[in-house]
């Protein structure tokens, strides 16, 4: 069954109609779902909708120009109108193995030349899991939010526009995301951070490079990386303050331990092994924030030295979350370095073993 432009479709896996908007192939279209999202469709999942008839047509337009302020002719036109446009879902040129998290992008409109702009604002979810994002600018205390939506796992979308003019505006983006999913399965934390967007960041040399997972240059910023950033500020306040209040000087950290074979090297993950305490006055995330922070730290000094070969990470068994955190920053920042579960006789359950491979 073949469908034209303008026809009305339902969808035979979903709720809801849609109209179609184009074709993507031969065999897909894009239809335009009741939200205003554009949703490419192959031709089996799509049924006629049954047709309203003009009264019910001319109803519901009214209705939707009522919802948007139109017909009142009070709506007022605003550069951060979430849904100004039909937003598309893009797959990335990479699936993602494993939580890899949320990235805002900026890709300049003319390549040849970035600095001049505009840029276009994507917001990339590098991760098996769907998520809903929140996009506001802050002026003060106060958010101004342009772009609420869903973001399907292991896709990107364009929610917005910013000329150059307009980049003061900008540098100062908060970013809410919530991720779900629709099987049983241990989800992320929520994430709410602020994320720095300095005009000078698009005019540094380098700034717009290649990713993996959209076929343009971007200008990256990591949602989960400057979160932990964030934390681990936090905490070195707060560590900092505790040391004044006591006349202490502050604790110096704790460096990987080298075992009694120079060409390995062992650091224990538990808190009360990186700190005097085993919580350190710190919320769960916080915790973990703090623990990937050192088990990073480590693989960088294991690295600078060329004699270590492999490096163990003693991380417990608990629920799995810190084994697993750790394994995706070895996805996510060290592709080149294998991993495994360390020697059950030497350190017992609960330790990964990294094989470390230097790049050349």
């Amino acid at each position: 069954m073949r469908f034209a432009k303008g026809d009305r479709v339902r969808f035979l896996n979903d709720v809801g109609e849609g109209e179609v908007v184009g074709m993507v192939d031969a065999r897909t279209y894009m239809v335009r779902n009741a939200e205003g999202f554009d949703i490419p469709t192959p031709e089996e999942e799509l049924l006629p909708a049954v047709p309203m008839g003009r009264a019910m047509e001319a109803e519901a337009m009214r209705l939707k120009r009522s919802a948007s302020g139109g017909e009142t002719g009070r709506a007022t036109a605003s550069r951060d109108t979430p849904l100004a446009k039909p937003l598309v879902q893009i797959p990335l040129r990479v699936r993602a193995r494993g939580d890899v998290g949320l990235h805002v992008g900026f890709q300049p409109k003319e390549e040849l030349d970035p600095v001049v702009g505009p840029f276009r604002v994507h917001v990339i979810n590098a991760s098996e899991y769907s998520c809903f994002v929140t996009l506001a600018r802050m002026e003060g205390d106060k958010a101004s939010t342009f772009f609420a939506g869903k973001v399907e796992a292991n896709a990107a979308r364009e929610v917005k526009e910013v000329g150059v003019q307009e980049l003061e505006e900008y540098r100062r983006l908060f970013i809410q995301v919530l991720y779900y999913s629709a099987t049983p399965c241990e989800l992320p934390l929520p994430e709410a951070v602020e994320l720095a967007v300095t005009p000078a960041r698009f005019v540094r040399p380098g700034s717009f490079q290649e990713n993996p997972y959209l076929p343009c240059s971007l200008l990256l910023i990591s949602v989960r990386d400057t979160q932990r950033e964030a934390l681990l500020h936090s905490l070195v306040a707060q560590r900092v303050e505790q040391a004044k209040e006591q006349k202490e000087a502050p604790a110096q950290p704790v460096a990987p331990k080298p075992s009694a074979r120079r060409e390995e090297v062992v650091i224990d993950l538990h808190m009360h092994a990186l700190t005097d305490r085993d919580d350190a006055g710190l919320s769960a995330p916080e915790m973990l924030a703090y623990q990937l922070q050192r088990f990073e730290q480590a693989m960088e000094e294991a690295l600078a030295q060329q004699e270590v070969r492999r490096l163990v990470a003693i991380h417990g068994v608990g629920n799995g979350r810190l084994r697993g955190e750790v394994v995706r920053i070895l996805q996510r920042k060290y592709p080149m370095c294998s991993y495994q579960d360390a020697s059950f006789k030497e350190y017992g359950y609960g330790a990964t073993m990294v094989l470390l491979r230097r790049k050349h």
